[in-house]
């Protein structure tokens, strides 16, 4: 905003310094100030500035620089935000002047194929960042499921194992058991092992680092949230957990995805509002129902990051839904899961 500002301010400097008239003044200011809100109305800002830049080349064939800066950094922000056919559509102002300049001087026309080419700069830096950023999202899209079907993993083994340890010991000591009870027994116990074969492969695969070895500890639960809680308070966060409806169980992925969310939603708090408060509710009915709400004051071109798609690719796995975004004193996660429990 200070920076539309202050480009609006050099440019009605520079209108009276070359010369140009009231309605060439009115034209610099309007290709200059809107950029203080080129991030809130990114497409009504476009037009403008493209128009107040026609009308600056039908006064004189070269724009003034302020003018020019304004409709080079439109461009970019078309180009970094917008698909490339936008992108194009905004260029078209430079490109039919340069086609036949709209000052009606054809010696001019040198001069509109450089403010074309200036234009085509901007917008394929733009395009550049866009197409990064999107390359970047998609990466830490694909290391944040590597990262959540290696916990789940975990999970999962450990379902199968008790599986397979009560079919053996229900085989081996349940009296006057029928063989074909034996037999089942034996067929449940062996494919439970194959099974835990396979997944052990899978871990292998889904490993980034091949010689990494594999992690020992149990993957947390909705149990250890006190202990989350204390360590964030320890870390100087004041913290403040509250439960609310009938507890029921939970199915282990769900309260994996559940204490992971809190997790990173408590980091991002200590991350970007730094000695703020923040409030964990955790609600059990039909459901499981979770937010995280801080009072760090609302920030959310600083919160949006790949904490968030981390988190939203969780909640998406259990079939969840997650919403986050700025409110009037803060920020807010929440969660909505699925458990399967009473309806």
């Amino acid at each position: 905003m200070v920076s539309g500002v202050l480009l609006a301010v050099a440019g009605v400097a520079e209108a009276h310094l070359v010369g140009l008239s009231d309605e060439g003044v009115a034209a610099s200011v309007a290709a200059t100030a809107p950029l203080a809100v080129r991030h809130r109305f990114p497409t009504v800002v476009a037009v403008v500035v493209a128009a107040a830049v026609v009308a600056l080349l039908t006064m004189r064939p070269m724009l003034p620089v302020t003018a020019l800066v304004g409709q080079l950094a439109v461009l970019y922000q078309v180009a970094a935000r917008h698909r490339r056919r936008l992108t194009g559509l905004a260029v078209i102002p430079l490109a039919g002047n340069a086609v036949y300049p709209y000052s009606g001087d054809s010696t001019a026309r040198p001069l509109a194929l450089l403010l074309l080419c200036l234009g085509l700069a901007a917008a394929w830096l733009g395009d550049a960042r866009r197409v990064r950023g999107q390359l970047l999202t998609e990466r830490a899209i694909l290391d944040e499921r590597s990262r959540i079907a290696r916990e789940l993993h975990d999970v999962v083994a450990h379902h199968v194992s008790l599986m397979v340890v009560r079919a053996e010991t229900a085989r081996v000591a349940t009296p006057g058991l029928p063989a074909a009870g034996r037999e089942s027994l034996a067929a449940i116990r062996d494919t439970g092992r194959e099974a835990l074969t396979e997944l052990r492969r899978l871990l292998t695969v889904l490993r980034a680092d091949p010689d990494e070895p594999a992690a020992r500890n149990p993957q947390p639960g909705l149990d250890q949230l006190d202990e989350l809680v204390a360590a964030a308070r320890v870390g100087g966060m004041p913290v403040t957990l509250r439960r609310e409806g009938v507890v029921h169980p939970v199915p282990a992925g769900v309260e994996l995805c559940a204490y992971r969310i809190i997790q990173e939603a408590l980091t991002n708090v200590r991350r970007h509002a730094p000695g703020a408060s923040a409030t964990v509710v955790l609600r059990h009915g039909d459901g499981l129902w979770l937010s995280v709400r801080d009072d760090g004051g609302p920030a959310p071109a600083v919160r949006e990051g790949h904490g968030l798609l981390g988190m939203r690719e969780r909640a998406a796995l259990v079939g969840g839904v997650l919403r986050a975004g700025p409110t009037a004193t803060g920020f807010l996660v929440e969660a909505d899961l699925p458990t399967g429990g009473p309806r």
